[in-house]
């Protein structure tokens, strides 16, 4: 029922944005999405490494009960996000930003660019929303599986900003196939949900074989030789997990790729005879030709005394 509710809240934002921006006209839309945009991957390139420089802070003073890492990393993304979104607006010249003085005489060519430059900025703001939200250590019941909704805008969100995070990063190293040419073996990654420490049916997995089921073991492409499985952020974000000790822990390695498979001997095929040589390539010997076989001489079979 949860995500079904943030689903609709989400959509209803959408609409509200397009049919906002419509008003402003297409140029003025356009600014504010890419301002937000922006903003967005930049705070994704940024949050990881500035998590790790105050998380010694937030461990300090919340004693050793409070898991500092999932509220050092929602610090740095909000802070992230509304110091850039700060220099974005401080820069960006008041006249691509100004609104029209009659926006009712718009042409519709501009409330059409605008609806659809204010549904776009919309997207951005409801898949921040929910990056945000996954990166708090909430509770499992107030835990949104986005896995089951039907247009998940934060996964879309981080799918857009690749070209900068790169396909590795966004999406970790890819599952393979038994015998592929450094492969490794691990389970699939898994969030502890109810905080018990083993893996049950209501504990958040990412089916990255599509198998319907949670895999133990599953090969995968060992890029950086590791031994462990990198997880791309589009896993911690479905798992609401972030920190990557905590997914090293969850998702064990089961030990190495099997070698390639070899065939069973008996369904080798069989080795194929060697051509004779041709006359041209004896030494010695003209061509056209080709002499008889000596005839093996006949002996007598001695008699035996076996009966």
């Amino acid at each position: 029922m949860l995500p079904l509710l943030f689903e609709l809240a989400g959509l209803a934002t959408v609409g509200y944005l397009g049919l906002l921006g419509s008003t402003v006209g297409t140029r003025t839309a356009a600014v504010r999405a890419v301002q937000l945009f922006v903003v967005f991957a930049a705070a994704f390139l940024f949050f990881q490494p500035l998590a790790g420089l105050i998380d010694p802070l937030i461990a300090s003073v919340g004693g050793r009960d409070l898991t500092s890492m999932p509220w050092s990393m929602f610090l740095a993304f909000v802070m992230l996000y509304a110091l850039l979104a700060a220099v974005a607006v401080i820069v960006t010249p008041p006249e691509w930003t100004a609104l029209p003085d009659e926006p009712e005489s718009l042409p519709r060519r501009e409330k059409i660019g605008g609806g659809i430059m204010g549904g776009t900025a919309g997207i951005l703001l409801v898949g921040t929303v929910l990056v945000v939200l996954s990166l708090l250590p909430l509770p499992g019941w107030l835990r949104i599986r986005t896995h089951s909704m039907y247009y998940d805008l934060g996964a879309v969100c981080i799918r857009a900003v690749t070209p900068f995070l790169g396909t590795l990063a966004v999406r970790g190293e890819p599952i393979a196939e038994k015998g592929t040419p450094g492969a490794q073996m691990a389970s699939e990654a898994w969030a502890d949900v109810d905080g018990d420490g083993n893996r049950g049916d209501d504990d958040l997995y990412v089916d990255r074989d599509g198998s319907g089921s949670f895999s133990e073991q599953q090969y995968y492409l060992d890029y950086d030789n590791d031994y462990q499985r990198r997880v791309g952020l589009l896993e911690k974000y479905a798992l609401w997990c972030w920190d990557d000790a905590s997914l090293s822990a969850r998702m064990t390695n089961v030990g190495p790729a099997a070698p390639p498979s070899r065939p069973d001997p008996d369904e080798q095929p069989a080795a194929k005879a060697k051509p004779a040589a041709a006359d041209d390539d004896i030494p010695g010997k003209k061509p056209g030709k080709t002499e008889a076989e000596p005839a093996t001489p006949k002996t007598e079979e001695e008699p035996s005394d076996d009966f």
